[in-house]
Parts: C-alpha cells; structure tokens; sequence
C-alpha cells in the first residue's frame, strides 16, 4: 500500500457501530441454522443473551454482549486502519503488515496465506476457512475490517 494515499485516522471507530449492528444480524441468523448443538447454545448464552450495546469503557470502546471484547485499532503512517483488536484478554486481531501484506488473526483463528493464481501468475493473500475456531470472533472482525476497506476505498475515489 502507498503511503502516498491518505485516510481519516478515526475510519476504524467511525464504521466499528456499523459493524456491531451487521455482526450481531448475521450471528442471529445463523444460529437460527445451527439445530440444537453445542455451539448454538454457547453462541446463545455468550453472544445472544442480551440486546446488543457499544459503549465506552474505561476508554476502551466495548460491545455487549459479550462484554469484555475492548476495541484497539492502530493506523498506518497515513492513517489506513493495519490493526484491529476486539479482544483485550486473548488477541484476536487481524492486521495489515505493509512490508510483507500479511494479515493474520491471533490466536490463529484465521490466516491469510498467500496463494499463487494459476491463471494471472500473481501472488494474493485468500482466507483460509480451515483456521476459522471461533465463528462469531471471526465473524466480527471480517465485517468490520470489510467496512474499514470499504471506507478507505471511498476516500480515495
């Protein structure tokens, strides 16, 4: 990514209500697919249980439920969002490393490894569904980091 292209430092924040809404949407919906296993009802207990809220916390921006993701994002020198957190115990965050174009998900919930296209004979990075442990996490930060993309593509065009 050029550093030559600029972006609003705040994107991540301004979009991450946005996110919120969409993700609680879509993990609503797909509980109402899952039958009666085990991970429905721990989806339903920690994630379902209440109205969905985004508020602040001791400085920490915090979705509810579950109530202890804590938001941390980091920018680029030019403001594109290469860092988003949601969760201050355990890590999960995705990010961009602009030297290598790596993005990764910590613990290894999802990797973005690189993948040679057969056809273009070009190099990109395709989300690796097998890594995927923990749905509604990984669900979060996929749509928020969507929405940020998104943003970031706005201001440019």
């Amino acid at each position: 990514m050029s550093l030559d292209l600029r972006f609003d430092l705040d994107i991540a924040y301004s979009v991450f209500e946005n996110a919120a809404a969409e993700w609680y949407d879509y993990l609503r919906k797909y509980v109402g697919v899952l039958g009666e296993a085990e991970e429905r009802s721990y989806i339903e207990r920690v994630f379902m249980s209440r109205k969905l809220s985004v508020f602040y916390d001791n400085g920490f921006l915090t979705v509810d439920p579950p109530g202890f993701w804590k938001v941390k994002v980091k920018n680029l020198e030019n403001g594109f969002p290469s860092f988003l957190s949601i969760d201050n115990y355990v890590g999960e965050s995705l990010y961009f490393d602009n030297e290598n174009n790596a993005s990764v998900v910590v613990p290894k919930l999802i990797l973005f490894r690189e993948y040679r296209h057969p056809q273009r004979n070009n190099h990109i990075y395709a989300y690796q569904q097998d890594n995927i442990e923990d749905y509604p996490s990984t669900l979060f930060l996929r749509n928020w980091a969507i929405l940020c993309v998104n943003e970031c593509l706005k201001q440019i065009f």
